[in-house]
This record gives structure tokens, sequence and C-alpha cells, in this order.
């Protein structure tokens, strides 16, 4: 008797060693997809996909907004972390177990919707040598020089925006994260105006520490499958981002073999798993 309830005791012990530790969500200030609010709490795109996902895994502990350093560090320290949201780059899938992604920060080049067509058939080259404008020391204004653009300055992205609308020029250069805020603030339709070309793209990623248990991921990666199966990431990401594709097939990136077989819920969209070296 005395054996039966020695393993049993350590039988019990092992199970609740196994149990994953909580997940501590992480996130660095980026608007519009991660800020604070008037009312100082997390807001976002990213933050309302993070937020339907926790309902869906039971991870609920509140989000940590950190500044970059704080975050990185936690992330590439502890264990049962994760970062919301880092870009699809060789050192991030060495590092962490990235899933997504969640979203593309790009930077497009935009149109009249009557010129969008012709200017799409020209040639790289050709393109570059449209008059185009992009503000001062933005994100935008970067990958167009990168690019081979020569924009024309603007003092802000508004004032881009209305020498496009008003025909001054043929490109208004900028970052899909701040078109959709623009275009509200100036009351302009979003049919007004019309991509043209991607400049650049980046996609983003849930990144999860290493030694994160793979049964957290794995719960994590079945939810963000789910949004996409049942329409409620579609529903986010036209609010947010209503002229760009939305993502459509959620990929894991992952050091752990544990994680390299795919998941037994068969329900679920089949996982894309890649074990990085």
């Amino acid at each position: 008797m005395l054996l039966r309830a020695t393993s049993l005791l350590f039988t019990l012990l092992l199970a609740r060693l196994s149990q994953a530790a909580p997940l501590t969500i992480l996130a660095e200030e980026w608007p519009p997809f991660v800020y604070l609010n008037a009312v100082d709490q997390p807001a976002g795109m990213a933050v309302d996909i993070v937020q339907q996902l926790q309902q869906r895994t039971g991870d609920i502990a509140p989000m940590q907004l950190k500044t970059w350093d704080q975050a990185n560090a936690l992330l590439r320290s502890q264990p049962d972390h994760m970062m919301f949201t880092l870009g699809d780059t060789d050192d991030n899938r060495r590092d962490f177990t990235q899933l997504g992604p969640i979203m593309v920060a790009s930077v497009t080049a935009y149109g009249l919707p009557r010129n969008a067509a012709g200017l799409a058939r020209l040639t790289a080259t050709q393109l570059a040598g449209e008059a185009t404008v992009a503000a001062q020391d933005s994100i935008a204004e970067a990958a167009a020089l990168e690019a081979g653009f020569r924009p024309h300055r603007t003092r802000d992205s508004e004032q881009g925006l209305r020498l496009l609308l008003g025909n001054r020029v043929r490109l208004w250069v900028e970052a899909n994260t701040a078109v959709v805020p623009i275009l509200r603030f100036t009351g302009t339709q979003a049919q007004a105006i019309a991509p043209v070309a991607t400049l650049s793209s980046l996609p983003l990623y849930l990144s999860f520490s290493r030694g994160t248990a793979p049964d957290t991921v794995r719960r994590w990666q079945h939810a963000l499958e789910g949004m996409l199966q049942d329409g409620s990431y579609l529903a986010i990401h036209l609010r947010w981002l209503p002229m760009e594709a939305p993502i459509e097939q959620v990929d894991l990136h992952s050091h752990d073999p544990a994680l390299a077989s795919p998941a037994s819920d068969t329900s679920a969209t089949p996982p894309q798993t890649t074990i990085s070296p």
C-alpha cells in the first residue's frame, strides 16, 4: 500500500512538473500595430489579433509593453516568453520559434486609380523615374531611395497624399501601417488611391523564446489557424489594412525538434513547419 501511494504521488508530481509554465507576452510600441490608447491600454492591429488568440488559448497574462532592448533581452534569456511582432529574418529564425505571419509591414508606391495600371506596367527603372513624393526622414523615403527612386521630400505624409490627389505627382510612397490613418485624417476615401508597386516587405511573426513548451506553441498555432478559418482574422485585417491582401496560411519556423512533426489536431489546417538550423 505504501509503495502504491508513493508511486501515485510521484506520478502526480511528474504531471505537475510537466505542465507548461505561464506564457509571458511582450510587445514593443509600434503604432498603429501596437500602441497605448487614451486610457493607457494596449491597442492596435497586432494587439487585436493577440487578444483574440489569448481568448482561444487561455494564455491571458497581461501584455507587457517594453522598450526594444528590454523585450529583446527577456526573449533571448527566458523560456516561456512570446513577443509580437518580429520580422522574418535569418537571425530571428535561428534564435526563436516563429509563428505566423500575422501581418506584413510594407512600403508601397500609390498612384491615382486612373494611372495605376499604366504605371504598374513600367519597368522598375522607368517607374523610379516618375515624379514621386515621400515624407522626409521616414521609412517610406528610405525604402524609395533603396529602390532607386529620387523622391521629392514633403514635410509630412499628408502633404504627399494631397500632392498625389492634386495630380501634382504620379506616385506617393508610404508605409502600409500609416496609409489608413492618413486617409481618415484627411477625409479621403480608400478608393481615391491605388497601389502600384511594393518597394519593401517584411512579414511579421509571433516569436517564442527558446525553451518555451512545445504544447504552448502548438496551442497558439491551432488558435491562429482557427482565426484564419472562421473569418475572425479577416475581420481584424479589414479594419486595419483594408487595401492589403490578408494572410492566408500559417507557418511555423522552429529550432525545436519537438515541433518538427505535424500537430495532432487534424481539424486544423495542416501546419507548414520548418526546422531552422
